[in-house]
């Protein structure tokens, strides 16, 4: 029985991820077992994987669409577990996904399929096709971005207060907020990329919400004139 319990309360899935058995947990998520099932400390599959901060275990239960609002017995969601542990990459991958669903379940009636190459994937993005947007992200986040903007645009793109609050975890000293909004400009990234949304326009009205018409239009140019380049090296 796939689903079958031990006297931890754990199934084969549990003690896959326990134990770090990616093929395993890949052929049993294939097998359709129940991604859900909670053991003694109240914990599904994905609190496990994100509190041994194994991002290969998480982007198999993350696609699997594990449930990412259950609670342990302290009351953490996965999230709350990764950050805890100051999980940097595991926290951001749990928040990419968030988003990403809570969009598709808001527009699972929505007959339009955006057209997008992107694939469904919660690491991080190193591809060369993002390559030029990633980069105007740091820059951005590096340069441009005051202390509190990070914050203004996490709220303007409706990120969770328990998202920018597990972003904020992360403190390497008093310029911690540039890391924090070169995070959340990427997560913000990837679920535009995703849903097959436009990210110029998409970041230059954000920047003008929070009161930055000079490097709104600063950002849109320097973007649009990278792209126009990378077009004429490519032809």
């Amino acid at each position: 029985e796939v689903n079958g319990l031990n006297n931890q309360m754990e199934t084969a899935l549990h003690f896959a991820v326990r134990c770090g058995h990616l093929s395993m947990v890949q052929l049993l998520i294939e097998s359709n077992c129940d991604v859900n099932v909670l053991d003694l400390r109240n914990q599904n599959p994905l609190h496990l994987a994100a509190e041994a901060e194994r991002a290969d275990l998480l982007e198999l239960l993350l696609i699997a669409n594990t449930d990412l609002k259950q609670t342990d017995k302290q009351g953490k969601t996965p999230l709350g577990v990764a950050a805890r542990g100051n999980h940097i990459i595991i926290v951001d991958m749990i928040i990419k996904a968030e988003r990403y669903f809570a969009w598709k379940e808001t527009h699972q009636d929505n007959t339009v399929v955006p057209v997008t190459s992107y694939p469904l994937s919660f690491k991080p993005d190193r591809t060369t096709q993002t390559n030029q947007l990633r980069t105007a992200m740091w820059n951005l986040a590096n340069h441009h971005l005051k202390p509190k903007d990070w914050k203004k645009l996490a709220f303007h793109w409706n990120f969770t207060e328990e998202q920018i609050k597990a972003i904020g975890e992360q403190w390497t000293g008093t310029k911690s907020y540039k890391e924090h909004g070169h995070r959340t400009l990427l997560i913000w990234l990837h679920g535009i990329l995703l849903t097959g949304t436009n990210p110029v326009k998409g970041l230059y009205e954000a920047l003008i919400s929070i009161e930055q018409k000079q490097l709104a239009d600063k950002i849109r140019k320097e973007i649009n004139g990278a792209e126009t380049s990378q077009r004429c090296i490519v032809s």
